[in-house]
Parts: C-alpha cells; structure tokens; sequence
C-alpha cells in the first residue's frame, strides 16, 4: 500500500514538472542581428530634470559656510570676479590683486604695476624732503656724530676714573664724619646727664626727666652752655688776634733795627 502511494506521488510531480517546463521556449539556433546607428542610440524613455543648478550644489557642499569671498581667498583666488566696491577699480587694488593672484586672475596689464609720472614726482619730492643731503654728506654726517659719541664716551671714562681715584679719600672722609657724628653724640648725652646731676644736686631730690619743668631747666641750661661757649669762642678768637698783632709788631721793630 505503502509503495502505491509513493509511486502515485512520482508520477503526479513529474506531470507537474513536465507542465512547467512545456511553458518555456528554447532557440537552438544563434542569430546575429546587426542595428543601424539610429538604433544603437541610446535614447532614454524618460529625462530627469535636475533639482538644483550648479551654484546651490555649490553652496550645498560648502560645509564650511564661507561666503564667496572668504572661500576664494582659502582656495588661494581671487575674492571678486566683478567689481563689487568702489575701490575695487583703484589703481592700488589692481596692482594688489596682481602681485597676489598673478596676470590671469587680475585681469590688467603688469604695466599697471609701473608707477606714473606724477607718482614718481611725489616720490622725488619727498625723499628730496625727508632726505634734503646726498650720499656723501649723509656719509660724513654719521661718522662726525660717531666721533662726537666716542669723545663723550672718552671724557666719561675719565670723569669715572678720577672718582675712584678719590674714593678712598672721600671714604676715610666719611668714617671721620662718622666718627665726629658719634662723639657729639656721646658728648651731647654726657652733658644732659652731668646738666641732669646739676639739676638735682641744686634742689636735692630725684627727678624725672618726662617732667616739664625738668624740660624747661635742661634747656635753660643749654641756653646758659651754649653762650658761655660762645663767649668762650669770643674769647679765643680775641687771644689769637691779639697775639698776631703783637707777632707783627715785634715784626716790625726787628725789620726797623735791621734797617738802621
């Protein structure tokens, strides 16, 4: 039963296969079939219109977001094609854009690079202004003003040189002054305190030299010092005039002997 139904189902799937295969259509011969032009044409069905133009693909793909100006001057071009300023038409302009992006991108002749009569002129009259002497008295200029700075330079050094030369005289001057500044010093304290002794030895008890009326007697005393000094000065200075006349007087009665 088993093999009849096996064989059953053989028979039915090649029916189907053979239906199948009936459909298709073979050529068991090859044919060459030669076109004319017209015909190997490839023509399309259809045309498709672009969406965008040249320019907005163009800005599309500049991702950087650079105007038309700045992208030129990054790709090294010029910024304009067409004259969008004023001075775009200058001279000056022109004979920038052609030292930088050459004869082709400027667009003008390199005579224009040339300066003009009246540019040259300009030119004469200032450097004739700013530089009113040739070369050679320039020249002579320069190397007088140099031998002007080295004379001062010299007279420097010797200004210098005499200083050290005193400077181990002005500084024995110094630590003298030091000195005789010290002593006063010392001296000026001795006599406050030997004026102080004075002070209390008259009216016989301690004091305190924070105390006003000690202020006022220790400057009476200095007062009182101050012109006995004087006077003793006087004195001293009268001595010595004194002895000096005396000196050419006894002088002059020697030279009076010694004539007769």
């Amino acid at each position: 039963m088993v093999d009849m139904n096996s064989f059953v189902i053989r028979t039915i799937f090649n029916l189907v296969k053979l239906k199948n295969i009936s459909k298709c259509s073979y050529s068991t011969t090859k044919k060459h079939v030669i076109l004319d032009e017209l015909q190997a044409e490839d023509k399309p069905a259809f045309v498709i219109e672009p969406k965008y133009n040249e320019d907005e693909i163009r800005i599309m793909r500049n991702k950087s977001r650079l105007n038309r100006k700045h992208e030129n001057i990054l790709n090294n071009k010029k910024p304009y094609d067409q004259s969008v300023e004023w001075y775009h038409d200058s001279v000056w302009y022109r004979r920038r854009m052609l030292g930088r992006y050459g004869i082709e991108a400027a667009n003008v002749s390199p005579a224009i690079a040339w300066p003009t009569i009246e540019e040259i002129e300009d030119v004469k009259e200032k450097e004739s202004l700013l530089y009113p002497h040739s070369i050679h008295e320039a020249l002579k200029e320069i190397k007088e003003k140099k031998e002007a700075d080295a004379q001062k330079i010299i007279k420097r050094e010797q200004e210098i040189s005499k200083v050290i030369e005193k400077f181990d005289e002005w500084k024995l001057a110094l630590k003298e002054k030091i000195k005789k500044k010290t002593i006063a010093k010392y001296e000026a304290r001795a006599k406050k305190q030997k004026s102080l002794e004075e002070i209390k030895e008259k009216y016989g008890y301690n004091i305190n030299q924070r105390d006003a009326r000690v202020k006022e007697l220790l400057l009476e005393q200095a007062i009182a010092d101050k012109k006995k000094k004087k006077q003793q000065n006087k004195e001293q200075k009268t001595k010595k005039i004194m002895e000096f006349i005396q000196k050419q007087h006894e002088k002059e009665i020697e030279e009076e002997k010694a004539d007769k």
